[in-house]
């Protein structure tokens, strides 16, 4: 008797050899069918809910969309399929680490930020001391008073402690460390650095132009 060939969209039925603890089994089902759909099968054969599996194709994990076909998962014809049970606690802990990882690098992003505006606000503190470096430099002393030296002193005094809080920041900053896949967070830190780099540069030469007027 004939039997005719079992097809799906003009594509051929696939043999997949599937494996759960000491169980096996074979599936026969279409390229075009949805990873979904496989699990469906093997929730048929292991009683393992669809959210419980751990899908391993070959020797590698399945990491595609259940809405993915077979073909668009590159799963061959006569493959392996090595199915794991996902448990409550690994479910939750995995859960956990997700969640935890996501709060970290919200936070150190805020952290930077946050380093961003001191750096914004103490660029801010050099330019008014150096516009008033200026004022005093252009004053003109009355006379029998005393010259600007204590003035210019004060100045040089708070431009030193700008410096200070900007090593500072500069050091927390050279010590977080971002993978390269955190391609935001690099970006930041960079613009950050670069940020109080100049700071830096702008209030050491205001620095140098108040110890020449003492």
């Amino acid at each position: 008797m004939f039997t005719p060939r079992q097809v799906s969209m003009g594509n051929k039925v696939y043999k997949l050899h599937i494996k759960h603890d000491a169980k096996k089994t074979t599936i026969n089902i279409p390229p075009d069918h949805s990873i979904h759909q496989l699990k469906e099968c093997i929730r048929s054969e292991f009683y393992v809910k669809p959210e419980k599996q751990i899908l391993f194709c070959n020797g590698k994990l399945l990491d595609v969309s259940d809405n993915s076909t077979l073909k668009q998962a590159k799963i061959p014809n006569g493959s392996k399929i090595i199915c794991t049970k996902l448990s409550a606690s690994a479910a939750n802990l995995s859960i956990y680490e997700d969640s935890e990882m996501e709060v970290k690098v919200d936070e150190t992003f805020q952290k930077l930020a946050e380093m961003e505006k001191n750096a914004n606000d103490l660029e801010i503190r050099v330019q008014s001391a150096d516009k008033e470096r200026r004022r005093v430099q252009k004053e003109e002393i009355p006379l029998f008073h005393a010259d600007q030296t204590a003035n210019f002193k004060k100045l040089k005094i708070d431009c030193g402690k700008n410096g200070e809080q900007l090593m500072q920041i500069l050091e927390t900053l050279d010590q977080m460390e971002f993978s390269e896949g955190q391609t935001e967070h690099r970006a930041k830190r960079k613009q950050v650095a670069t940020k109080l780099n100049s700071v830096l540069d702008r209030n050491d030469k205001v620095i140098e132009k108040l110890s020449s007027a003492i």
